[in-house]
């Protein structure tokens, strides 16, 4: 398997998932107001504009990503994956999803099928303690948690790092 940057981002609320896909896909993307300066000091300089990097499908930040909006419609995708032999990387996962399964159900479910995917919880509610969703769950070595508002910078420091660890772990898994 290529490099692998499949995320899953599991939301009641629509609109945040849409948001953090969107965040996530323009992550390979050049920097737009980087090259807005530079396309005008190069207007004012009379200088010939440089040519702006082109989008990259293999950047290193290009992520693929999906949504689910309720925890039984991501184990239905994390078990297709699987079959398909294109797993998720990482999962950001809500704890409160009504009405169906909160994230801690989902969480367990999702690990009886893949206990390799990195897993994100987040929320803006304190639930349940941190030690039990970990002792729950299971595999803490690879469960972070977020708490809600998040900045931009936190999804895009936690895809990176998180996806290159998933990819590290499986290059040894395959010498």
């Amino acid at each position: 398997m290529e490099n692998n940057k499949r995320i899953l981002i599991v939301d009641d609320q629509k609109d945040l998932c849409e948001q953090l896909s969107r965040l996530l896909l323009r992550a390979g993307k050049a920097n737009e107001t980087l090259s807005l300066v530079q396309q005008m000091r190069a207007k004012l300089l009379g200088a010939k504009a440089e040519k702006e990097p082109e989008d990259d499908k293999d950047a290193e930040n290009q992520y693929e990503t999906e949504v689910a909006h309720q925890g039984e419609e991501a184990v239905a995708k994390i078990a297709k994956s699987l079959d398909e032999g294109n797993p998720f990387a990482l999962i950001f996962l809500d704890m409160r999803m009504p009405p169906g399964w909160d994230g801690l159900q989902t969480a367990k479910k999702i690990r009886e099928l893949d206990k390799n995917v990195e897993l994100v919880i987040m929320t803006a509610f304190a639930d349940h303690d941190q030690k039990q969703i970990a002792d729950e769950v299971g595999h803490p070595h690879k469960l972070l948690y977020i708490k809600k508002p998040f900045q931009a910078e936190e999804i895009f420091q936690l895809a990176l790092s998180l996806t290159a660890k998933w990819n590290l772990e499986h290059a040894d898994i395959k010498r």
